[in-house]
């Protein structure tokens, strides 16, 4: 386990907090929060100079990783991994080119019971070499779920885009059960040392962990945020409105109580 800013991204959300005047010296775009957070621990402080010469430098490893990825997501297709019945290929989650290849497990999260999604972040040391995302790894922990027993989705990313800018394996579970007692453990021990961290998330609907944390963050700096009728920030809070999470003041976010964890837990 690392120490410092890659120590769990709830540490470096507590840093960006606290941190005076702009939150990136050399960003400026208008989702700079969301953007830090959900880059890989390596490269946060990085410029987007910095970030694109560390892809350059990586180009072989990068295509090598490609490749693998292309040839797991095909065998899949055509039912060649018959090792793995209970686990089946869903889609390239949610639109087009979206960046990754998703895998359903048993009977998915279609049983949830409640509004939060759990889910774990797997987040990879050498990430486009041999010894990380690779398709040993990814059928592995596909199967050891699997055999456990565990309902939920499997995800990984598909693209260099996607590599450097979200964690390297996310498994979304039915319940806090399933995702502490069974994809946790197996998660620890196929991972083993190539893992710099394992952290949860609870994705709510319209908004995924790391956009209701950049949400957080933006409000902690200050920043005023309407709610506009049919965004997704306007989906969750109508989805959550009786829980106490959102509270809204002429059209305008003014608070976060971040309920997710206890929220996910009480439909244990």
């Amino acid at each position: 386990m690392t120490t410092g800013l890659a120590e769990s991204r709830a540490l470096y959300l507590d840093h960006l907090k606290s941190r005076k005047g702009p939150l990136h010296p050399s960003r400026r775009e208008k989702n700079v929060a969301y953007e830090l957070l959900s880059l890989h621990p390596e490269l946060r402080e990085k410029s987007e100079e910095e970030i694109d010469a560390r892809e350059a430098e990586l180009t072989e490893a990068r295509r090598r990783v490609e490749l693998v990825q292309e040839k797991n997501w095909n065998a899949w297709h055509r039912r060649e991994s018959s090792d793995f019945q209970d686990a089946r290929i869903v889609a390239e989650t949610g639109e087009p080119n979206s960046g990754w290849n998703q895998y359903s497990i048993n009977d998915g999260t279609a049983n949830r019971k409640t509004k939060i999604t759990p889910k774990l972040y797997i987040t990879l040391k050498d990430y486009l070499g041999t010894s990380g995302l690779t398709k040993h790894l990814v059928n592995r922990l596909l199967k050891d779920l699997a055999d456990a027993g565990f309902n939920g989705q499997l995800k990984v990313p598909d693209n260099p885009k996607a590599w450097k800018r979200f964690d390297h394996i996310v498994i979304h579970a039915e319940s806090m059960h399933q995702l502490m007692e069974i994809a946790l453990p197996i998660a620890r021990k196929a991972t083993g040392p190539r893992a710099l961290e394992i952290t949860t998330g609870f994705d709510v609907p319209g908004l995924s962990h790391t956009e209701f944390d950049a949400l957080v963050l933006r409000l902690s700096r200050g920043e005023r945020i309407p709610v506009h009728g049919g965004s997704d920030l306007a989906k969750a809070v109508d989805a959550l409105k009786d829980e106490g999470v959102f509270e809204i003041q002429d059209g305008v976010l003014v608070k976060i109580n971040d309920r997710r964890e206890e929220l996910a837990w009480a439909s244990r």
